[in-house]
């Protein structure tokens, strides 16, 4: 039971650094976001703080099953001015079951110091994720045509080293 805890664990950790082997996470609902609703990420894969992994997930929990609460729960759903804050270095993996991101892109809804930046990142399968842009400023927009990809269903937050990114929510723009 320990060495298959260490063992997702350790997959998760490659997810998070963009190593492991893809998950199998079908798109739902055909591909499209409900009529018009705003999106928001709604599953917390992974995070660290002060370079401690926690996975949150050994798969991506189906459209309509609540994922279970893990760590940064206040970046999911809509900005609502609850914050998570990452620390130096720190990172933040978020999913959409139940929608993807169009080539509109994203908004990240987070309130950003002078001199922080973090990398943001989007994947269509969870491991192999492409940069879309720096969050350097606050509540930025990055659009997936950057990368020329048209869809992606999660992204990653990496700190860039100052830390105090609080980042209140994940918007997939549609």
């Amino acid at each position: 039971m320990l060495a298959m805890a260490r063992r997702c664990a350790f997959l998760l950790l490659g997810a998070l650094l963009g190593c492991a082997e893809p998950p199998s996470v079908p798109f739902p609902n055909g591909n499209e976001a409900d009529g018009g609703a705003r999106v928001f990420a709604d599953t917390i894969i992974a995070y660290s703080m002060g370079g401690q992994l926690t996975s949150c997930l050994t798969s991506l929990p189906q459209c309509g099953d609540l994922p279970p609460s893990c760590g940064p729960n206040a970046v999911l759903g809509a900005n609502d001015g609850t914050t998570f804050s990452l620390g130096a270095n720190d990172k933040m993996e978020l999913g959409f079951r139940c929608n993807v991101i169009n080539v509109d892109g994203i908004e990240v809804w987070a309130q950003v110091p002078a001199g922080a930046a973090a990398v943001v990142e989007v994947s269509q399968d969870g491991s192999e994720y492409k940069s879309i842009g720096v969050l350097d400023s606050s509540n930025k927009s990055f659009p997936l045509t950057i990368i020329s990809w048209y869809r992606a269903r999660f992204v990653r937050i990496s700190d860039q080293g100052t830390g105090g990114i609080a980042i209140d929510a994940v918007e997939a723009l549609q």
